[in-house]
């Protein structure tokens, strides 16, 4: 019987099919991760009420230690004051009490400051509140209409929508040394930015037929369409496995809640004829927030990821 040649190609084969197994076992020892690059293999835990109010909830923040979350809500001035509700003791804390409306909380590092957006000033913008001295003071440019911030993890940089040269651009301000850059360009519609991953901006522009999901490398400045359910789509969260991020959608009818991957599966959070808006994902405890009226007043639920 004659004997098989076998190349250098399935020599090296060989010897390393019986190696794979080991090589998977040690990696899984050394932490690391392996991502759903489709949303099929997660599930969702049954709903949560964590808070309710007759009066609107209007944009969620989690703090970085999960225990707390910022929204706003006009139920004390009919505009708007940004609300620290604490999980464990269910006190309230008003963080502004001026009669302008203040939105869009953003926690910083260590949850001693929260960045808004206040139209207290001709020209709306974005101001920070420290939480133990109770200053107040703005961050973005005084001459330009500002909104829709996001702090990088490493809370050094903000980044942020305004309204200039015709346009409604994206911008990132370094809050060391006060420098602004322009991020996006042209006469698009952008809002709602993200810091998603290293490098990487998430924010919906209507820059086709609807608005959509983006990403922007911000090392090249090269926007790409992300895919996405289709219909209105907005309020995107920073990627939670690298592969998948949760957004808001239309595409029924309601605003539902989707978890989409960049491959393109999608699949609907808990759907329902209510209007759920501002999710907000906690890697640590993977748990998505949210604000809901799907039992008749505003609330905010959770699910956790399974």
């Amino acid at each position: 019987m004659q004997k098989k040649k076998t190349g250098p190609g399935e020599k090296v084969n060989i010897i390393m099919r019986p190696l794979q197994k080991y090589v998977v076992s040690a990696m899984v020892l050394i932490g690391v991760s392996f991502h759903q690059s489709s949303t099929s293999g997660y599930e969702f835990s049954q709903l949560q009420k964590i808070y309710s109010s007759n009066a609107p909830l209007k944009t969620l923040a989690l703090s970085h230690s999960g225990d707390r979350v910022a929204f706003s809500t006009p139920a004390r001035d009919t505009r708007g004051d940004i609300i620290i509700y604490h999980f464990a003791t269910g006190k309230r804390k008003l963080v502004t009490t001026d009669d302008a409306l203040d939105s869009q909380p953003v926690w910083a590092p260590g949850d001693t400051q929260v960045y808004f957006f206040s139209n207290r000033e001709k020209e709306g913008g974005i101001y920070v509140s420290d939480l133990e001295t109770k200053q107040v003071k703005r961050v973005s440019p005084s001459a330009v209409w500002c909104e829709f911030p996001d702090l990088s993890p490493d809370g050094k940089r903000l980044v942020y929508y305004c309204r200039k040269d015709k346009g409604y651009n994206l911008y990132e301000l370094n809050l060391d040394t006060g420098k602004e850059v322009q991020l996006t360009s042209g006469e698009h519609f952008n809002f709602g930015p993200r810091y998603a991953a290293r490098h990487k901006i998430l924010f919906y522009s209507k820059r086709q037929e609807d608005f959509a999901i983006y990403e922007l490398d911000t090392r090249t400045g090269k926007v790409s369409s992300m895919p996405g359910p289709g219909g209105f789509t907005f309020q995107p969260t920073p990627y939670i496995d690298n592969e998948n991020y949760f957004c808001v959608s239309n595409l029924k009818g309601a605003n539902d809640l989707y978890l989409v991957s960049r491959s393109g599966n999608f699949k609907a959070v808990h759907p329902s004829a209510s209007q759920d808006l501002y999710p907000v994902y906690s890697k640590p405890q993977k748990k998505l927030y949210f604000i809901s009226q799907r039992e008749g007043d505003y609330a905010i639920f959770s699910t956790t990821l399974q």
